[in-house]
Formats: C-alpha cells, sequence, structure tokens
C-alpha cells in the first residue's frame, strides 16, 4: 500500500492506527498531529518510495540532511527522530530498525550550543550517571539506565522528577528480585502497587508517582508500553479538613502586623493571591495608594 496516492479508506485507517500507536507510547494528545507531519514531509521527500522500502540508510540519510537546516530546533529535531522510530520501529516493525541506533540521533541537539546547559545535562552527566557505582539500575541494567537518562533528560524533565521515577524504578527492580523488567509485566506492576498500599501503607499520590514511573519506564525505555494493569488495591485518599479562622482571629492577626506586611496580608487575603504573586508586585510605590494600609481604600 503507497499511502501517498490518491484518497483511498486505507490512508484515513493508516494514520487512525499510528495515532493509536503514539497513544500507547504515552505521546502527548496535543504533539500527535505534529508526529503525522513528520512522517509525512519525510514522505514527501521520497515521492514514489513506499514505506516498508526504505532502509536504514534512507533514514539516516534524511536524519542528517534535516539536521543541516539552520532554522530548526533542538527539540523539533528529536520530535521527527521520534515519529520515525515509532513508525519503523514499531508500526511497520522493519527489520532494520532494531539495530538502527536511534538514541544517537536523539541526542543529536545540534541546534543548541556546546555550552547549554542541556547539553551538558544530557552527555556528560549521562556518561558520569552511568558509571555511579551506587545505583542500583545502572549496576544491573547499565544499558537500560543510559537509556533512561536520554529518555527523561533530553525532554527536559526536571530533576526531581528524574530522582523520584530512578528510585521507584529501583524500588520495583528490588521487589521482584532483580528480575530483568522485561520478563515483568502488567500482573508483576500490580502486585508491586499493591504492596505499597497494603505493606508500605503509601498514600495514593504516592502509589500514583510509582505508577507514572513505571509507565514511563516501560513506555519510553523498555519501549513495551503497559497494556491494562487490572484491579490492584488503591490508597484510599485521607479526608482533608480544611482549618479556617474566625473573623476574629483574622482580625487579631491583622493587627499584629504594619507596613509592608500587612499589605501583602491584605492583598493575599482580599484578592487570593499566592505569596510570590504578591512579593512580584513590588514595592509600596508601585501599587496604587488607595490599596496601602492607613489609606481610606484600605482593605
Amino acid at each position: 500500500m503507497d499511502i501517498r496516492e490518491a484518497p483511498d479508506p486505507r490512508i484515513g485507517q493508516f494514520w487512525t492506527n499510528y495515532a493509536d500507536l503514539l497513544k500507547r507510547f504515552r505521546i502527548p494528545p496535543k504533539a500527535i498531529p505534529w508526529y503525522r507531519r513528520h512522517v509525512e514531509g519525510f514522505i514527501a521527500d521520497h515521492p514514489g518510495v513506499r514505506l516498508r522500502s526504505h532502509t536504514a540508510e534512507t533514514v539516516e540519510r534524511w536524519l542528517e540532511r534535516i539536521g543541516r537546516q539552520p532554522n530548526i530546533n533542538a527539540w523539533q529535531y528529536r520530535q521527527k527522530v521520534d515519529a520515525l522510530r515509532l513508525l519503523f520501529g514499531h508500526f511497520l516493525r522493519r527489520p532494520w530498525s532494531s539495530g538502527f541506533d536511534w538514541d544517537h540521533w536523539l541526542n543529536g541537539t545540534h541546534a543548541l550550543k556546546s555550552d547549554h546547559a542541556t547539553i551538558a545535562r544530557s552527555y556528560e552527566m549521562i556518561d558520569k550517571a552511568v558509571d555511579d557505582p551506587n545505583n542500583h539500575l545502572a549496576k544491573t541494567h547499565p544499558d537500560l539506565y543510559r537509556r533512561f537518562l536520554v529518555a527523561i533528560r533530553l525532554p527536559d524533565y526536571s530533576t526531581n522528577t528524574e530522582k523520584s521515577y530512578l528510585g521507584w524504578i529501583n524500588r520495583y527492580l528490588r521487589f521482584h528480585n532483580n528480575r530483568h523488567p522485561c520478563d515483568c509485566k502488567e500482573p508483576e506492576v500490580a502486585s508491586f502497587l499493591e504492596h505499597l498500599t497494603l505493606q508500605r501503607k503509601v498514600a495514593g499520590a504516592t502509589q500514583s508517582q510509582a505508577l507514572n514511573a513505571l509507565v514511563f519506564f516501560y513506555a519510553h525505555v523498555l519501549e513495551r508500553p503497559l497494556g491494562k494493569i487490572g484491579p490492584f488495591k488503591r490508597s484510599k485518599k485521607p479526608k482533608r479538613i480544611p482549618t479556617v479562622l474566625s473573623t476574629g482571629e483574622i482580625n487579631s492577626l491583622f493587627m499584629q502586623l504594619s507596613g509592608v506586611n500587612r499589605l501583602i496580608l491584605h492583598l493575599m487575603y482580599g484578592t487570593g493571591m499566592r505569596v510570590m504573586e504578591c512579593v512580584r508586585q513590588g514595592t509600596p510605590l508601585a501599587i496604587p495608594v488607595s490599596c496601602q494600609p492607613g489609606c481610606t481604600g484600605s482593605p
């Protein structure tokens, strides 16, 4: 089938199936149309060539040419690479794709300068982290750990998210006696999540964080997205009983303050502003006089 031919129901089905694959790999919905555009661009650059006829060499030449374009951003380039990786490796399942060095091209953030923080975090720190003897995943599965770092650092996840996800992956592997993660599937994930609830007594948010880490690990590192995990014991969300001050208590609190501090508290209480939102308003001189303490317009 050549999806570049005249309108054909199979063309629409092709894109629908490709979008379904992207969803299984947890590609954000707003990015799915862009993945399709990247594939369409690749097709347009190879008129008369069927997708299944492409080889590693044609893909490599295309990525090299696209990479030389001066107006392409690093994230756009990585997205193009990822669109082709999922197309040929998981949708069309071309044999050559399993041996293609996708990580090399995903690392090709040529659009950033060599001293950019993202580059330093993506290369030097990855090499250093893989060699860290204190890291469990790095010791038992160094190749997977390197792939994890590439997957989570190039999209610029926060450092806290990286540490949190890595911690949950390590706990998951230890829970299953260091079995290879590819041998663990949905039932093993469910048993680990139940263990957190029944034995560790974690909160619901903590259990959800562990699940998110494992979903990321299977989809973006192992490239084996999880299916339906099935029923498992979920942590019950604790009831949150708000603490509310009475009118007298609030007035008493206001009376203990004066000047700018009182102004800030009045603004926060009257408008619902957060601390930093209020502080960033500037000095009292930047705030209308009628809103300052001691004026007729004071809250």
